[in-house]
């Protein structure tokens, strides 16, 4: 009877400890979560024409540009994204080229400029700045 009583108060003695550090890792695993998930979503797209598009092109086709082009062109929207890339290295536009695409088909453009592209000010340089006119062609 002894024994059982004491492998009870070793029991107990243990089960905050255990449950102290079970709630301390899974507190650290959902900031981390919301730290990168808030960072890496937070693509905003501001609207500018009066009208709808429909998409005409597959997002593979947009284009890229770095100037206005010469061509007639009608800017539908303005993109502003802070993009985070995992890992070790700064990322670049071309990390986030295809997510780019995907936002400026979907709103009917032809092509994207990009007006700015810069590591986000402060301490995380996995953060690019990027701010993208979508334009459709006359």
């Amino acid at each position: 009877m002894l024994r059982s009583r004491t492998k009870i108060i070793t029991h107990s003695r243990s089960e905050p400890a255990y449950y102290t550090a079970m709630t301390s890792r899974l507190g650290i695993a959902a900031v981390l979560f919301f730290l990168i998930a808030g960072c890496g979503s937070s693509l905003q797209y501001t609207k500018r024409a009066n009208e709808n598009f429909d998409k005409r092109k597959d997002a593979s086709e947009i284009e890229m540009l770095y100037e206005t082009p010469d061509r007639e062109h009608q800017t539908l929207g303005t993109i502003n994204w802070d993009y985070y890339e995992p890992g070790m290295s700064a990322p670049n536009i071309n990390d986030a080229a295809p997510d780019l695409r995907k936002k400026a088909a979907s709103e009917g453009g032809d092509a994207l400029i990009i007006r700015q592209q810069q590591p986000s000010p402060g301490q995380n340089k996995r953060v690019l700045r990027i701010t993208a006119e979508v334009i459709r062609y006359e």
